[in-house]
């Protein structure tokens, strides 16, 4: 099983990640692989499916969809946990973390 932690920047998908990590690895469950950008998806489509079907959970984090998530949902060899947080506090968060003036932020959230 794959289990994918989405969540906007800033809004605490880090914290759900490494908390999934810790309780699937403390169970001897799986593991986990890290972060991966949207960039990385097409090449890493076969490893994703072989880690949807393995008797493991393998847990990953993201900031972006992955776009053969919903067949892969469909088929019940990924889950997502995605972290929402009040777009708001993304905003004050983002600008005091990356010192962004109003514009800047403004790209920032749109990206």
């Amino acid at each position: 099983m794959l289990i994918v932690c989405n969540g906007m920047l800033r809004s605490g998908s880090t914290l759900q990640y490494n908390l999934l990590k810790s309780i699937v690895e403390s169970h001897n469950l799986g593991g986990a692989e890290g972060y991966f950008s949207s960039e990385q998806f097409q090449s890493l489509r076969k490893k994703f499916e072989r880690w949807g079907i393995s008797s493991e959970i393998i847990v990953i984090k993201t900031h972006d969809i992955i776009p053969y998530s919903e067949e892969m949902i469909k088929s019940g060899t990924m889950k997502i946990c995605y972290t929402y947080r009040d777009i708001r506090d993304v905003a004050v968060s983002a600008q005091r973390k990356f010192d962004l003036d109003g514009d800047k932020l403004l790209k920032s959230l749109d990206r």
